[in-house]
């Protein structure tokens, strides 16, 4: 019995991994690295709206209110209206209106829906990202 032990342990046999297989791990930690950067951007992405889209329409509701307290309702009103006597007294129409003009709700409103608008786009090019990663996940799968 210690003679075939003596002949199993004297064969040095190793085994090596397919060659390949290197490549492939490095490829899946790879894309798994990817994977997480986009969720994370996703995650901020999402949060981001979460916060804007509420701020934005308040935004907007405060820039109602404040023009509707300055006026500047009824001068648009008024442009559309009597858009010829506004035409030909332009430079007294226009002082006016831009004297009128809420600008700090309406930089606030902007400021709001830009920051509303890049959180969308972060969070839908953040979708998209894994939905590609996704299905690059599928394809490597069924070409294994």
């Amino acid at each position: 019995m210690s003679n075939d032990f003596a002949t199993l342990f004297s064969r040095n046999v190793t085994v090596e991994p397919p060659p390949a297989l290197a490549d492939r791990i490095i490829s899946r930690i790879r894309r798994e690295e990817r994977l997480l950067a986009v969720q994370r951007r996703l995650i901020l992405g999402s949060a981001g709206l979460l916060i804007a889209a509420p701020l934005a329409v308040l935004a907007m509701n405060k820039l109602m209110v404040d023009s509707a307290a300055a006026g500047v309702t009824s001068f648009l009103s008024l442009l559309a209206t009597d858009a010829d006597m506004v035409l030909n007294n332009f430079g007294i129409f226009s002082s006016a209106l831009l004297e009128a003009l809420p600008v700090t709700s309406l930089a606030g409103s902007l400021a709001a829906v830009s920051l509303t608008m890049l959180s969308l786009f972060a969070f839908v090019a953040g979708l998209g990202a894994i939905a590609i990663e996704r299905l690059k996940q599928r394809s490597s799968f069924l070409t294994l």
